[in-house]
Protein backbone atom coordinates (compact mmCIF):
# COMPACT_ATOMS: atom_id res chain seq x y z
CA UNK A 1 0.00 0.00 0.00
CA UNK A 2 2.45 2.34 0.82
CA UNK A 3 4.31 2.10 -2.39
CA UNK A 4 0.91 2.58 -4.57
CA UNK A 5 0.58 5.73 -2.40
CA UNK A 6 3.86 6.98 -3.30
CA UNK A 7 3.44 6.65 -6.88
CA UNK A 8 0.25 8.00 -6.52
CA UNK A 9 1.86 11.34 -4.69
CA UNK A 10 4.08 11.38 -7.06
CA UNK A 11 1.84 11.41 -10.19
CA UNK A 12 -0.09 14.45 -8.34
CA UNK A 13 1.62 15.53 -5.19
CA UNK A 14 -1.13 17.75 -4.19
CA UNK A 15 -3.44 14.45 -3.98
CA UNK A 16 -4.66 15.27 -0.54
CA UNK A 17 -6.58 11.66 -0.53
CA UNK A 18 -3.42 10.16 -0.90
CA UNK A 19 -1.68 11.97 1.96
CA UNK A 20 -4.85 10.90 3.97
CA UNK A 21 -4.82 6.92 3.20
CA UNK A 22 -0.99 7.06 3.65
CA UNK A 23 -1.33 8.20 7.31
CA UNK A 24 -3.64 5.16 8.22
CA UNK A 25 -1.80 2.78 6.85
CA UNK A 26 1.85 4.49 9.12
CA UNK A 27 -0.67 4.65 12.09
CA UNK A 28 -1.38 1.16 11.85
CA UNK A 29 2.36 0.28 11.00
CA UNK A 30 2.84 2.64 14.45
CA UNK A 31 5.20 5.18 12.92
CA UNK A 32 3.41 8.33 14.55
CA UNK A 33 5.44 10.54 13.05
CA UNK A 34 5.20 10.22 9.92
CA UNK A 35 1.30 9.86 10.38
CA UNK A 36 1.21 13.06 11.77
CA UNK A 37 3.72 14.40 8.96
CA UNK A 38 0.84 12.98 6.57
CA UNK A 39 -2.22 14.12 7.79
CA UNK A 40 -0.55 18.09 8.04
CA UNK A 41 0.01 17.92 4.53
CA UNK A 42 -3.64 16.46 4.08
CA UNK A 43 -5.60 19.19 6.16
CA UNK A 44 -3.52 21.67 4.18
CA UNK A 45 -4.57 20.39 1.35
CA UNK A 46 -8.41 19.71 2.34
CA UNK A 47 -9.17 22.07 4.74
CA UNK A 48 -12.81 21.44 4.15
CA UNK A 49 -11.99 17.65 5.03
CA UNK A 50 -13.70 17.43 8.50
CA UNK A 51 -12.45 13.79 7.95
CA UNK A 52 -8.56 14.50 7.41
CA UNK A 53 -8.77 16.90 10.56
CA UNK A 54 -10.69 14.43 12.88
CA UNK A 55 -8.22 11.73 11.72
CA UNK A 56 -5.65 14.21 13.04
CA UNK A 57 -7.60 14.72 16.56
CA UNK A 58 -7.38 10.98 16.81
CA UNK A 59 -3.33 10.82 16.46
CA UNK A 60 -3.24 13.65 19.15
CA UNK A 61 -5.54 12.20 21.47
CA UNK A 62 -3.48 9.10 21.18
CA UNK A 63 -0.38 10.83 21.81
CA UNK A 64 -2.40 12.32 24.91
CA UNK A 65 -1.92 15.65 23.33
CA UNK A 66 -5.76 16.62 24.38
CA UNK A 67 -5.35 20.45 23.46
CA UNK A 68 -4.91 19.75 19.56
CA UNK A 69 -7.13 17.20 20.09
CA UNK A 70 -9.64 19.05 20.84
CA UNK A 71 -8.98 21.99 18.27
CA UNK A 72 -8.99 19.82 15.54
CA UNK A 73 -12.03 17.75 16.54
CA UNK A 74 -13.62 21.19 17.12
CA UNK A 75 -12.72 22.27 13.85
CA UNK A 76 -14.13 19.04 12.31
CA UNK A 77 -17.71 19.70 13.69
CA UNK A 78 -17.19 23.34 12.51
CA UNK A 79 -16.76 21.99 8.85
CA UNK A 80 -19.32 19.42 9.67
CA UNK A 81 -21.68 19.75 12.28
CA UNK A 82 -23.17 16.29 11.99
CA UNK A 83 -20.12 14.54 11.89
CA UNK A 84 -20.78 12.25 14.62
CA UNK A 85 -17.27 10.45 14.84
CA UNK A 86 -15.62 14.15 15.62
CA UNK A 87 -18.79 15.04 17.74
CA UNK A 88 -17.89 11.40 20.18
CA UNK A 89 -13.97 11.88 20.14
CA UNK A 90 -14.26 15.50 21.53
CA UNK A 91 -16.19 13.84 24.26
CA UNK A 92 -13.38 11.40 24.70
CA UNK A 93 -11.25 14.75 25.37
CA UNK A 94 -13.89 15.52 27.68
CA UNK A 95 -13.93 12.27 29.71
CA UNK A 96 -10.23 12.25 29.86
CA UNK A 97 -9.93 15.78 30.92
CA UNK A 98 -12.70 14.74 33.75
CA UNK A 99 -14.34 17.63 32.25
CA UNK A 100 -18.38 16.17 32.58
Amino acid sequence: ALADLARALEANPRMGTAYQDRATVYTRLKKDDEALRDLDQAVRLLPRSAQAVNSRGNLYLERNDLDRAMADYSEAIRIDPKFAAALFNRGLVFFKRKDY
